[in-house]
């Protein structure tokens, strides 16, 4: 299931959970960073997510890293 499928369904509940909590917050800046980029390029969400994702790829960064530097993509 997805973040934004858990979102919609459970709400905040799912996240009681310290683990699940950490993993929503380091990925969160991720989620809204595709949101903000697609009607900027006039695009989908999920060709914005392709876009960013070929992106921290060629950066050859993980996730956690590539969050710290979304500043420069958006």
């Amino acid at each position: 299931m997805s973040v934004s499928e858990a979102n919609r369904r459970f709400g905040s509940k799912w996240r009681k959970d310290p683990t699940e909590a950490r993993f929503y917050l380091r990925r969160k800046k991720y989620y809204d960073a595709i949101e903000s980029v697609a009607p900027k390029n006039d695009t989908s969400t999920e060709k914005a997510a392709e876009e960013l994702e070929l992106a921290r790829q060629e950066a050859n960064q993980s996730l956690n890293a590539f969050v710290k530097t979304l500043h420069t993509f958006i």
